[in-house]
């Protein structure tokens, strides 16, 4: 068909393809928060990417489907028809998932997989129709997906998750009003604005609101109080008349204990676990990871006259209001509470402490740090030697871990102390008895200066007393050859998995130094690379099928620029996410949250992104190959820079108010997200050229590959770190750069 114009009210279009964007990535936002509370931490990551993969499965079926359209109407019926499908599909999706139930996600990924085909389509046919309006397009769908961000993050922290469902139902039925109104179909407008009419006090009636509500799988309790947020939701049960028990996100479990009634029994088992406290007379303490308070609680019963309580998780900390304020810990005279992420707040104080313990448990652990496969920024080279700046000269570094965790920080602690010459083996102390709620506990104590002899043996002999093991650790040439050679956890690589898999020995881990073996009971880390390595299968068996499939279907589009833009698409596709994703995990901890460095670093990549594509509608047709190259190349040296100076950067603006970090962050990130945004439309406009029936084709390579980056940028980042994922999305770029060139 001949190109189709748009008319005056090509606003409606607009505004219809914004939201989409928007919805889309709300979706997967809300995706990835059902799937966490359903099915646990990690796997959310590999069904929601399974699930997006349909972006680019709608543009190769727009490919072969819908790539004749005769005539306008055609178009504007196609839009509406799969708006109206896409709009119903969304809570359907929610409302198939059943915690605990294979078969569910099997529904689940099929439901979700088509509503990002009909999304897929949409787009697809935009761009294949409107080739005109391409670099405006682009624009619209950055935009709406920048604000959709920011939007799924404010409505999470407002509302539950059913009722966030609901108002995504809902936002999204306006784009099929809008296709309407741009269509101007005369009685199906009418009918468009009486179902849309109905259809929101509808939702209410039948009280969807209740059926999309995700019930813990782990118990069959009522919960007496639920509160979420925009990365968890918090369960609180009543235990008993002594203490409440929260699960976060119906996974990981901490309790809040009423403080004036715990018997001496309950004191005595919590001694155990928080076993610094019964062996020196510390006069301050930090306490990072409170929680529910329990460890405060053994401080005050320590006479600890300065205790300072750091918790990430304001929704824990909202749950010890259900206490009593004269039973609530935090209310104490001894303790003061901040609802801050550890690492930021002694970035920026200056005090000393007697004692720093950190009360993190295990992979599963209460806040916002147990993201995939254990990430966190608490326990690196970097954090471990802050701690120790901010302890006394004889002051002591506690650190409690899930026991599966403990030989990944004592190497990095070995490392730390021996990159700056001090002798280990008179520092640091480790425990493998402690219990809580049943499950192994790792303790580890270093010391700011070295252990008198008497020091040590008095803290072995009371640890003994209590049914304890502890012992320092001891060296051998080959244990202080292996260490000096080892893998410390660095705020570029701050993951537990790769330390605990390289600590494996016959199927069990052991800690060098010390006689301490700790069976490797835990599956879940191999158990979920397995699930990364079949994901990976399945986007590339996809990615060569949407490759491979038109090439030979389609023997009169083979032509000399074909291949050089499936590289360059493909190459562009994998690039973005990468940056993208790295950049994101890049400033986290300079942000100081997760939630804040998602929200800023996502919406900042995506809005300037979007403005960089609406810039190339000004460009003249000309030798945009060349243009392309320029770009890229620029890009690419930003990164290099990047690379080099970044965390320098960040060290030294690291004491800035958030405000002013903040407005670092965007301004750093505006250039590279700007040119990242003029190389897709850019990329289109040639493919125009080629031949306008390629441009599906190419949008959803783009989409495939997007996923195929977002796996590999994770797998690099695990294993190599952050960086490591930079210059492999700059590699990637040089080599969009290069089909650029080749391309006519």
């Amino acid at each position: 068909m001949g190109k189709i114009r748009i008319k005056g009210t090509s606003f409606f279009l607009y505004i219809g393809f914004f939201i989409i964007a928007a919805s889309l990535l709300m979706l997967q936002i809300l995706y990835s928060r059902a799937l966490s509370v359903a099915f646990g931490f990690g796997f959310e990551f590999i069904i929601v990417s399974l699930v997006i993969l349909g972006i680019g499965i709608g543009g190769i079926l727009v490919f072969f489907l819908f790539n004749n359209l005769k005539s306008s109407n055609h178009v504007n019926s196609l839009l509406i028809i799969t708006s109206l499908i896409y709009g119903i599909s969304i809570p359907v999706s929610f409302l198939v998932l059943k915690p605990g139930n294979n078969f569910s996600v099997f529904l689940f990924l099929i439901v979700g997989f088509l509503t990002y085909v009909l999304a897929g389509i949409i787009a697809s046919v935009l761009f294949r129709y409107y080739t005109r309006k391409i670099s405006k397009l682009y624009f619209l769908s950055l935009l709406g997906s920048a604000l959709g961000t920011l939007g799924a993050v404010v409505f999470l922290e407002l509302f539950s998750m059913p009722i966030n469902i609901i108002l995504l139902v809902i936002f999204s039925s306006f784009s099929i009003l809008l296709f309407t109104f741009y269509a101007r179909p005369g009685k199906k407008l009418l009918i468009s604005i009486t179902a849309l009419i109905f259809v929101i006090p509808a939702l209410y009636w039948i009280g969807l609101e209740n059926y999309l509500q995700i019930v813990c799988p782990s118990t069959s309790e009522r919960p007496i109080a639920t509160k979420s947020d925009a990365l968890s939701r918090i369960d609180v049960y009543l235990a008993d008349e002594s203490h409440y028990k929260i699960m976060r996100n119906c996974h990981s479990r901490t309790l809040i204990f009423n403080y004036n009634t715990l018997d001496e029994n309950q004191l005595y088992k919590d001694a155990l676990i928080y076993f610094p406290f019964p062996t020196e007379n510390f006069s301050s303490a930090l306490m990072i990871g409170s929680a529910g308070g329990r460890g405060v609680i053994q401080a005050v019963e320590a006479g600890i006259p300065d205790i300072t309580a750091i918790e990430i998780n304001p929704l824990v900390v909202e749950s010890t209001e259900l206490l009593k304020r004269s039973d609530n810990i935090y209310y104490h005279d001894s303790v003061e509470l901040f609802v801050r992420e550890g690492r930021a707040f002694i970035s920026t104080s200056k005090e000393k402490y007697d004692l720093i313990y950190l009360l993190g448990l295990s992979l599963g652990r209460i806040g916002y740090g147990a993201h995939l496969l254990s990430e966190s920024y608490l326990y690196t080279k970097e954090a471990l030697d802050s701690y120790f700046r901010h302890l006394d000269e004889n002051g002591i570094l506690a650190i409690g871990v899930g026991k599966q965790s403990l030989p990944s920080i004592t190497e990095t602690a070995v490392i730390s102390l021996l990159k700056k010459g001090i002798d280990p083996t008179k520092r640091i102390i480790l425990f493998e008895d402690t219990i809580m709620n049943g499950k192994p506990r790792g303790l580890i104590l270093v010391k700011n200066s070295d252990f008198s002899k008497i020091e040590g043996d008095s803290i072995i002999k009371k640890a003994a007393e209590l049914g304890l093991g502890a012992r320092f650790l001891t060296l051998t040439k080959a244990d202080s050859e292996y260490y000096r050679n080892g893998r410390a956890m660095t705020d570029d690589q701050p993951y537990f998995l790769v330390h605990e898999l390289y600590g494996q020995e016959g199927g069990n881990m052991r800690i060098r130094g010390t006689n301490i073996i700790i069976p490797s009971v835990e599956k879940l880390p191999v158990y979920f690379l397995k699930y990364i390595l079949l994901l990976l299968t399945i986007i590339l068996l996809s990615y060569v099928l949407t490759v491979a499939v038109p090439l030979y279907k389609l023997k009169d589009l083979r032509s000399y620029n074909i291949l050089y833009l499936l590289g360059f698409f493909s190459a562009i596709g994998i690039g973005f996410i990468t940056f993208e994703l790295s950049f994101i995990h890049k400033f986290t901890l300079f942000l100081g949250h997760p939630v804040l460095s998602f929200s800023v670093t996502l919406a900042s990549v995506l809005f300037f992104g979007g403005l960089g594509s609406l810039a190339t509608g000004k460009f003249k047709e000309g030798d945009i190959p060349l243009k392309i190259a320029k770009i890229i190349f620029i890009l690419v040296l930003f990164i290099i820079l990047f690379i080099l100076s970044i965390n320098f950067a960040l060290s030294k603006l690291i004491f800035l108010d958030i405000a002013y970090k903040i407005l670092f962050a965007i301004s750093v990130l505006s250039l590279p997200s700007f040119l990242m945004g003029m190389i897709f439309p850019l990329g289109l406009k040639i493919a125009k050229r080629t031949s306008e029936k390629i441009i599906p084709w190419m949008v959803g390579i783009d989409g495939i590959t997007s996923v195929l980056g977002g796996t590999l940028a994770f797998v690099i980042s695990l294993t190599l770190g952050f960086s490591a994922a930079l210059i492999f999305g700059a590699l990637v770029y040089s080599f969009a750069l290069l089909m650029a060139l080749r391309m006519r």
